[in-house]
């Protein structure tokens, strides 16, 4: 598990611009399907609080001398804790500080947790979707765009207002796409069974359903009004380059 403060959307293939926190800053994850909820890296917690960390199970991990819960994570396996695992910790929280901001004081160590902006970034030079929140980059996964005569407009846009976890499209014979959110017009991000490393799609940009299953996590993840922004096109150097 690596630190994730600092990371630059340029790193991870995203041309969009991001937001990065200051050095007493913590970037906090918010899930759509956990409205209220607010979760912080637990390694970066355990940095900041100068503490030993370890993953005891799937759900939990040790700070310190405690165990506490950490059933949400990040897309790549980054354990997250919640600000009520904080106080199970022995922390204070105060959401009232500063706006924006969520002070965690434990003892005389304090910094702050801050819920950025949520955006999501997909190349279709890359056949790439990153999720980021604040300089977090929440999720990353392939994805397979519009194949020709279908092409994934480019644009910025705003997800929803649909979303549906059982969509059928109207369109395609009444097609499954499970874990549906409207990008614009009827392209969709959803779920599919088969999202090969090129376009492939009828104009909807088609996630896995696979492994660890990137289309429920980014619907879980994200909320309608995300902004989202689609560029590149992929060509015959575009493959190469994949190669």
């Amino acid at each position: 598990m690596g630190l994730a403060l600092g990371v630059g959307l340029a790193t991870a293939g995203v041309a969009v611009k991001h937001q990065i926190e200051g050095e007493n800053e913590v970037p906090a994850v918010t899930f759509a399907n956990s409205k209220g909820n607010i979760y912080l890296p637990a390694r970066i917690v355990a940095t900041k609080l100068d503490l030993y960390i370890e993953k005891k199970s799937a759900t939990t991990v040790a700070i310190g001398d405690k165990e506490v819960n950490a059933t949400r994570s990040l897309y790549d396996g980054r354990k997250l804790v919640s600000l009520q695992d904080i106080r199970d910790l022995g922390g204070l929280v105060d959401k009232d500080s500063e706006p924006g901001k969520i002070k965690i004081v434990f003892g005389e160590k304090t910094f702050d947790a801050v819920v950025g902006t949520k955006q999501i970034d997909v190349d279709q030079s890359k056949q790439r979707l990153v999720g980021t929140q604040g300089s977090l980059v929440v999720i990353d996964t392939n994805v397979s765009t519009g194949s020709r005569g279908h092409r994934t407009p480019n644009g910025t846009f705003k997800t929803g207002p649909y979303k549906s976890r059982y969509h059928y499209s109207r369109l395609y014979n009444n097609a499954p796409m499970p874990y549906s959110v409207q990008v614009v017009g009827n392209v969709f991000f959803h779920g599919y069974g088969y999202v090969p490393s090129y376009p492939a799609s009828h104009g909807c940009i088609r996630v896995p359903l696979g492994k660890r299953n990137p289309a429920k996590y980014l619907f879980n993840w994200v909320d309608t009004g995300v902004t989202t922004t689609v560029h590149g096109r992929y060509t015959s150097k575009s493959r190469k380059r994949r190669r």
